[in-house]
């Protein structure tokens, strides 16, 4: 399983737009095979990130997002428009357990 984590940090004034032209690509990526999670938050505390987490079964299904046709339109012709800085990091997981389970 792989996590993808992290954060965009934008101007404030267009965090609500940002938010905005993703949603569909949002939308479209949560649909995909292979994805547990994807999603873009506004963080509560700091008002110019946008949190991101996506959930993948595995690499395979992680290249197959980003060579679909909504990916690619993200990538090039949407998050352009912004002006922003990101903080983005890739997990590999070995283990899952509910959270009150430890070893």
């Amino acid at each position: 399983m792989l996590i993808i984590a992290g954060t965009f940090k934008l101007d404030p004034s267009k965090r609500q737009a940002f938010i905005a032209d993703a949603a569909s690509m949002i939308a479209a990526s949560a649909k995909e095979d292979g994805c547990y999670r994807y999603t873009f938050c506004i963080d509560p505390v700091d008002d110019s990130l946008v949190q991101v987490y996506e959930r993948w079964e595995s690499q395979e299904h992680l290249q197959a997002h980003i060579a679909t046709e909504h990916s690619k339109v993200w990538n090039e012709t949407v998050a352009p428009k912004y002006d922003f800085t990101k903080d983005i990091m890739k997990y590999r997981i070995d283990k899952v357990s509910d959270i009150l389970e430890w070893d």
